[in-house]
């Protein structure tokens, strides 16, 4: 992500999260879903996590970079 631009994220923001959303991308142990951007000097990218529970713990199940 920072070989389009220099250094580190300078702002990381959370848009929008869920806990419910359309089949058949949502499984029963899903736990939410979140949208956030992160942004640095030249760059602007963003991530989609869903996190799911895991013998009662949260995890990452998926993981996309890029805005869409």
């Amino acid at each position: 992500m920072i070989e389009c631009g220099d250094g580190p994220p300078t702002d990381v923001e959370l848009i929008i999260t869920l806990e419910q959303w359309q089949l058949p991308e949502q499984r029963p142990t899903d736990l939410g879903w979140a949208y956030v951007a992160i942004a640095g000097d030249g760059y602007s990218e963003a991530v989609n996590v869903i996190v799911k529970a895991t013998a009662g713990q949260p995890a990452i199940r998926y993981l996309e970079w890029g805005r869409p």
